[in-house]
């Protein structure tokens, strides 16, 4: 508080001799810009803290973001995991020290069966199209357009189909 009486001694004894004119000048000068002064203060701090604010809450969603796109991309890695653990033909395919030639076979045969169910469901009105493929082809079963052949091996429209001369209505790796 001593700051605020020194201030105004030195204001009075400044001014003391002065005309009216210049007095009446310092306190409009003093009335309009010390409330300017302190609102653009309290604009500045609020800003400030605003900024804080927003940005704090940037980095949350931000976060959250981060988080929920790596915990769905380890979900997708676990069902991949899964998948080739649970796949028996992987453990073949460990196990017996197939070559690459085989794989990648597989996958041609796979990327060229992709390309022709695509073709025949966007040319046709069909819905959904399943080939059963020999097990032998383990690298390219999945549950959406290929199948295990041994799945039909107990039915018996299967067996019957086996039987009829008519060859383009069934797929097998071992008499195609």
């Amino acid at each position: 508080m001593r700051w605020i009486k020194r201030l105004f001694h030195y204001c009075r004894n400044r001014f003391r001799y002065s005309n009216f004119f210049t007095k009446m000048v310092a306190l409009f000068l003093v009335a309009a810009f010390l409330p300017l002064f302190v609102c653009s203060a309290f604009l500045v701090t609020d800003t400030i803290r605003v900024s804080g604010e927003n940005t704090a809450a940037s980095i949350r969603n931000n976060f959250q973001q981060t988080y929920s796109v790596l915990d769905s991309r380890m979900t997708q890695v676990k069902k991949c995991a899964e998948l080739l653990l649970n796949d028996s033909g992987t453990n073949d395919f460990l196990r017996n020290g197939q070559n690459e030639t085989t794989f990648w076979e597989q996958r041609t045969f796979k990327t060229d069966m992709d390309n022709t169910i695509s073709f025949i469901e966007n040319a046709q009105n069909i819905k959904r199209l399943r080939i059963y493929v020999d097990p032998t082809y383990f690298y390219i079963l999945d549950s959406y357009h290929y199948c295990d052949i041994n799945l039909l091996q107990g039915q018996l429209w299967f067996a019957h189909l086996r039987r009829s001369s008519v060859r383009s209505l069934w797929l097998s790796s071992q008499e195609n």
